[in-house]
């Protein structure tokens, strides 16, 4: 405790913001008032055009820094896939709080020459020694959860899930890339050289994590100064265990993180703070990558839609937002009008309710109910609940009457018009605060729901359900139109329903429809709006009865819309979205 105290003392001394004399004086009440969890504001208030456009490759990320490594691997022969993973494994390295080898995600590749979709699933995995009460000391005795207990509970090792997303690279690359992970390395340990600017955005992401990241030392060593001191704005970060881990990684392949020595180092990590996690779970982890031949299908106006399946809800609730939308004449409408946006938030409300009631691990959920909810019928079903009056208090809806989800995303397009939208998290921002030879784990059990009995409750090796909704949009005549996809939790499918619905209906281009304010009908019956939007409108909706909650003008919480549309030309046309880091690079 005292280290702890003159950790803080030196912090509140160096960032000018709450002065003691001595440890006797030191306040923390203090201190994460004036702080931890400081708001720096948007990624930029009046942001710049995060766009670039090529006619021989695309990546957008969510650091510019990142995307670069990616445009270096395909400039160097490799394909979307091969510049994917290395985009990758470099976003892991600048954008640590966010995603990276400890974390997991969804990878949607779009294969031109065999005019297919393929999908491959990382998503986080339960260790096999957890049991179905895991989470009953998160409770109190009258049934309520603690949040001060769920809240040290998710800044340690019980929650870390198993780490998918290396194994992930490499079925990828064996399958459908050009290049080895030896081949790629290089490009991202260069570029990672530069280390991690502290940018507005990570600044107040990193501030509001101090309280987990200071108990490991691991995170000492990597994330403050001397151990100790906080780093400030524009300051950079040099993460030299992570380097020297893709160093090992290169040499020795990815059995060094998960059966060799990184890999016990994990788990000794994870035990020592309360974790269940063994070596046999990062074993079957190595080995057992979901390969998915059949992604969700869905059609919108006569284009074509592929993403995630369960056990992520994003291609499933994203299609039933889609098709119930497809009722509305949405082209003859204002754009982010009044009109318009209480008609899109209902369809949200509804299929939202449903994401909630229905979905989780594959496993754990009939196949026949996932078909009935993306179907078109259901969808009609679903639209003429929608009236003039806003729903308060949204529920699920009957699917079988029709029988017959902090997050990083990554999109890539080659010259040969592969695609690749990948999504990848380690849950919270930096995950669970632990740190392993610059590797930073998940918290991703807290993806569970923390009471038994439903479809997305814990279980031995189950899968969490997920709202990552990496997507590949073709037009009618089936040639590429738009790679895309979003980090944000549950607020990711409302951003790319919103991008979709701009693009086709609106017709706008892309910086538009990816900068445009957006609306989240996904907290029950409550509205989410960006504050840019017309007063006008926001008044109208309030006047209809919408319960409305204004955010932030550029609210990264409403999601990160890292987008490549196909322009009639041939040309790649990418933008990174405003309310993060995020960036395009092309040539």
């Amino acid at each position: 405790m005292k280290k702890l105290l003159s950790v803080l003392l030196a912090l509140s001394m160096l960032l000018g913001c709450v002065a003691f004399a001595s440890e006797d004086d030191w306040d923390t009440e203090a201190y994460l008032v004036e702080v931890v969890g400081q708001d720096y504001g948007p990624a930029a208030e009046t942001p710049e055009l995060r766009d670039a456009a090529g006619t021989n490759g695309a990546v957008v990320s969510g650091k510019g820094e990142a995307s670069e490594v990616g445009i270096a691997v395909l400039e160097a022969g490799g394909n979307a896939v091969d510049a994917a993973v290395a985009t990758g494994l470099a976003i892991g390295y600048f954008e640590p709080n966010a995603s990276g080898l400890g974390g997991g995600g969804f990878m949607n590749i779009w294969l031109a020459d065999e005019q297919r979709a393929v999908a491959i699933s990382s998503q986080f995995p339960a260790p096999m020694n957890v049991t179905e009460d895991y989470f009953a000391e998160l409770f109190d005795e009258d049934g309520n959860i603690d949040n001060e207990k769920r809240a040290e509970f998710q800044a340690s090792g019980k929650s870390v899930s198993i780490m998918k997303a290396l194994a992930t690279y490499q079925v990828a690359l064996d399958n459908y890339g050009t290049m080895t992970l030896a081949e790629i390395m290089p490009y991202v340990i260069e570029a990672c050289q530069q280390g991690i600017r502290v940018t507005q955005n990570f600044k107040s992401l990193y501030d509001s994590s101090y309280s987990k990241l200071i108990k490991s030392e691991g995170s000492q060593e990597v994330w403050f100064k001397d151990g100790i001191i906080p780093y400030e704005l524009d300051e950079v970060i040099y993460n030299e265990p992570l380097i020297e881990t893709f160093e090992k990684i290169a040499e020795e392949g990815i059995e060094y993180f998960y059966t060799g020595e990184l890999g016990q180092k994990i788990i000794d990590a994870i035990q020592a703070d309360g974790g269940v996690m063994t070596m046999e779970d990062m074993e079957q982890a190595m080995t057992d990558v979901l390969v998915i031949e059949d992604p969700v299908e869905v059609t919108y106006r006569g284009y074509r839609l592929y993403s995630m399946p369960l056990p992520s809800s994003g291609g499933v609730i994203l299609g039933e937002i889609l098709n119930i939308m497809e009722n509305v004449d949405v082209a003859s409408m204002e754009h982010n009008s009044a009109e318009y946006i209480h008609v899109l938030s209902e369809a949200m409300k509804l299929a939202y309710a449903d994401r909630a009631e229905y979905l989780g691990d594959p496993a754990y959920v009939d196949d026949e109910l996932v078909e009935a909810l993306s179907s078109k019928d259901y969808a009609l079903e679903q639209y003429n609940k929608i009236s003039e009056t806003p729903n308060l208090d949204p529920v699920a809806g009957n699917p079988y009457a029709n029988e017959g989800p902090n997050t990083t995303h990554i999109s890539v397009i080659d010259k040969d018009g592969n695609m690749v939208a990948m999504t990848q998290s380690i849950n919270s921002h930096f995950g669970c605060g632990i740190t392993v030879d610059g590797v930073v784990l998940s918290n991703g059990l807290m993806s569970f729901d923390l009471e038994p009995g439903h479809p997305n409750s814990i279980a031995p090796g189950k899968l969490s359900l997920s709202s990552m909704t990496p997507t590949i949009l073709l037009r009618p005549d089936g040639t590429p139109m738009l790679v895309s996809g979003s980090p944000g939790g549950t607020y990711i499918i409302a951003c790319m329903a919103q991008t979709i619905i701009n693009l086709v209906d609106f017709n706008l281009p892309i910086t538009e429809a990816v900068y445009s304010p957006r609306v989240a009908g996904t907290d029950g019956g409550k509205t989410r709006i960006e504050g840019r939007l017309d007063q006008e409108v926001i008044d109208e909706l309030t006047e209809m009865g919408h319960d409305i909650e204004i955010t932030k003008d550029y609210d990264p919480n409403m999601g990160s819309s890292n987008s490549i549309v196909v322009l009639d030309d041939g040309t790649y046309h990418g933008c990174g979205d405003p309310r993060r880091d995020s960036q395009c690079a092309a040539y």
